[in-house]
Formats: C-alpha cells, structure tokens, sequence
C-alpha cells in the first residue's frame, strides 16, 4: 500500500499534484542507534537495564509531521521474548507524555513493511521547528544486549514556502492540532510479576486475573485499537490462543462484549492494530477494568495489553 497524506487527494479521494505537495516535501527521522543493556538482576531492588534517552528532531527551518512509526530489533528477537518498553515524552512547550507508562515496543513501531501508521490510529506526531520527541527504551531481560533502530517517517515545510497563503494556512492547522491533541498510548497499571517494573499482568495457570486502566491525566482519551503480547512456557491448553479477556467501563459499569472474546480477534500489534468499529471515549479519571482469562493449564502467562488513539488536551 503506497500511503499518501491527505493534502495530495481531493475531497473525492483521487490523486492529485497540488501546490502543497510541491512544497511539503517527505522526510525521514533517524535517531542514533539505542543500545539497550540487559538488565542485571529481573527483579525489585534493581532498574530494568535501559538506553540512554534519544530523540527525533524537527529540523531547525522546518515544520514535521510524523505519520509512520518504524523498528527494528537487533539481533532478531522472538515473539516469546519481547518484552522491552519504551516511554515517550514530546518534548514541546507543553511537555506531554505520550503514553501512562512504559508500552511494548512492538505496539508503538510497526516494521518497514507493515508500519505504525499514527494518522490511521491516533493523530500525526507534530513537531515544531526544532522541537523534539523523547524515547527511554527498557530492557527486563537478562538474557543480553539488544540493539533497536526506530524510525519515524513522515513529511516536512521547510521556511522558504511559509510565505505562501496555502502553507501559511496549513501550518496554522498543523499547530492547532500541536497545541491540542496528541497519539497516546494507554497500558495497566499492574506489573508482571517475575519483572521490574514491567507494565502487564501475569495470569495463573488455567486461571482468571484482573487488570486495570487509569486515566489519571486531565485529558479525554479516543481509543481506537488495541494491541497484545503473550508470553509463555506453557505446552498444555490452547497455545494458538492463550487469553481471553473483556473490558468493563468501570464508570457505567457496561461489557464492551457480551462474553470474553479471544486475544486473536480482539487485539493486534503495531503492525496490525485490532480496530475498534466505535471508538472508546474515556473522560478523566475514568477507568476500564480488563479481566483475562489464562487458557494455557500447564504455566503462568505474562500478557500485555495496550490501547492507543488520541489524548484531547483542553487547556
């Protein structure tokens, strides 16, 4: 799929040069590489091994708009053992975060061919001239270094057009959106028991936990999708499909399914984000209960579940 910003179509959808495309060029921001050391000892007592924070930055004349999140880890790591998080703050006037805590790195960075596309599921990342995105990445495990490459693509308005009466009016837009709205990533608030300071939840064998999802921001949360990671030894039950879960509006105190649905057709990853046909509104301080059951009889599952879409910042 070739994914083409909005300011190349028509109101009818069809391609088209215009005289914003001439202007507002594609770019493509690359980080240092983020060693990331294992972790000494994997549980309390000790921090999670971690890289050195590292930044995407706008160039110093330019407006940025992020829409493609990109990763890759290095060497290769299983499914099994992705476990490292990351946590984000757009270094702007503002200083927001974008996620409540540390998320998976594979439900932020989608891979070079099947990208996190952040204007599908949340909102472009915007970044004004010079201004910054920061990225701690954690690593729990104790197995050995890793090495991950992220890579956010996106477009660019350099200052030579800004003059002009179009770019003029599409940054204005770009920095009302910068001002008010941002992509989130939401997680719980539990942590994985054999972990670190590991957000996620660790499900008996054969049995049912609970988990919780705070809004504790002043902002109105859209959740659009949601992403998942298992991880377990276990042989024994349904290893192709080890959880099922449902989540409760604790406010209202309304199912958002009729029974626990399964983790295959409920939730994806970065790459293929399960899309919620309604979007999941969440005022502040409102909570969503998720109870997940461990289909796996022989072992303990770690899960991870996260929500991403948009936070709406009033003031």
């Amino acid at each position: 799929m070739i994914h083409v910003p909005t300011f190349v179509k028509d109101k009818n959808g069809s391609l088209y040069l215009s005289r914003e495309a001439r202007d507002v060029k594609g770019c493509i921001l690359v980080p240092q590489t983020s060693q990331l050391p294992a972790t000494a000892v994997a549980r309390s007592g000790t921090a999670n091994g971690s890289s050195a924070p590292f930044i995407w930055e706008s160039p110093t004349d330019s407006w940025t708009e992020i829409y493609q999140m990109i990763g890759l880890h290095s060497p290769a790591v299983a499914d099994a053992d992705k476990r490292s998080m990351v946590d984000m703050m757009d270094n702007s006037t503002y200083m927001r975060k974008l996620n409540n805590r540390p998320v998976l790195l594979d439900h932020v960075f989608g891979t070079n061919l099947n990208p996190f596309f952040l204007d599908t599921w949340a909102v472009p990342l915007v970044l004004r001239p010079q201004q910054t995105v920061q990225f701690t990445i954690y690593n729990p495990s104790t197995a050995g270094t890793e090495t991950f490459y992220a890579v956010g693509e996106g477009r660019e308005i350099s200052s030579p057009c800004w003059h002009k009466p179009r770019i003029k009016k599409l940054i204005s837009d770009i920095a009302l959106k910068n001002r008010q709205v941002t992509p989130y990533w939401w997680t719980m608030e539990q942590n994985i028991s054999t972990l670190f300071n590991t957000p996620g939840i660790t499900i008996p064998a054969g049995g049912i936990a609970e988990g919780l999802f705070r809004n504790l921001n002043d902002v109105t949360l859209i959740i659009t999708c949601a992403m998942w990671q298992a991880i377990t030894t276990g042989v024994a039950g349904e290893t192709n499909d080890p959880v099922t879960f449902t989540l409760l509006d604790s406010w209202t105190g309304q199912a958002l399914s009729n029974q626990q649905v399964s983790v295959n057709t409920g939730a994806g990853n970065a790459s293929f984000p399960h899309p919620f046909g309604t979007p999941l509104i969440i005022e502040p301080s409102q909570n969503v209960v998720v109870t997940m059951t461990n289909k796996i009889t022989d072992a303990t599952t770690d899960f991870f579940l996260t929500l991403c879409g948009v936070a709406v910042y009033t003031r």
